[in-house]
C-alpha cells in the first residue's frame, strides 16, 4: 500500500523522500490509529468513573451527589469543546468529538453542538478549517 507524497496523517504532512509503502509501516499506522480509538474510550470511561466518584462523595444525600456529578460532567464537556476549538484554529487539526461527519467531494464536514468546521483541501499541504456558527435548521 503507498500513501502520497503530501498526505497529511496527524498533523505531519508527508513529504516526497517519505517512504511508508512498507507493510510493516502501514501496520504500525494502523496501531497508531487503533491506539486513537482506544484512547477515546479511556477517556470516556475516566470521565464517567469522576462523575461516580462525585456522586458516591456525598452520601447520604443523593441531590447534592447528583447536582455534583451533573456539574462536573458539564465542566469536562465544556473542557473537551474547548479543546477541540483550539485544536481547529490554532493548530488546525481536525476536531476530535463530533456528532457526525460529512465528506464531500471538495470537504469534509465536522458537525460539532455549537458550531461546524469545515475542512477543504484535505490532505495536502494547503489543507485549511473553517469553523462557522450552527446555523438553526
Amino acid at each position: 500500500m503507498s500513501i502520497p507524497a503530501g498526505t497529511k496523517i496527524g498533523g505531519a504532512v508527508i513529504g516526497q523522500g517519505c517512504d511508508l509503502c512498507g507493510e510493516g509501516n502501514v501496520s504500525m499506522l494502523k496501531k497508531s490509529l487503533t491506539a486513537v480509538i482506544v484512547g477515546y474510550v479511556v477517556q470516556a470511561l475516566a470521565l464517567l468513573l469522576l462523575a461516580a466518584a462525585a456522586f458516591l462523595n456525598f452520601r447520604g444525600r443523593p441531590k447534592k451527589g447528583l447536582m455534583a456529578a451533573l456539574l462536573l460532567l458539564i465542566l469536562i464537556f465544556g473542557l473537551l469543546e474547548a479543546r477541540d476549538f483550539a485544536y481547529v484554529k490554532y493548530y488546525s487539526l481536525p476536531p476530535q468529538l463530533n456528532l457526525s461527519i460529512e465528506t464531500g467531494s471538495r470537504q469534509i464536514k465536522y458537525k460539532k453542538l455549537f458550531y461546524d468546521v469545515y475542512r477543504s483541501q484535505t490532505d495536502t499541504g494547503a489543507e485549511t478549517y473553517v469553523i462557522s456558527a450552527k446555523q438553526r435548521e
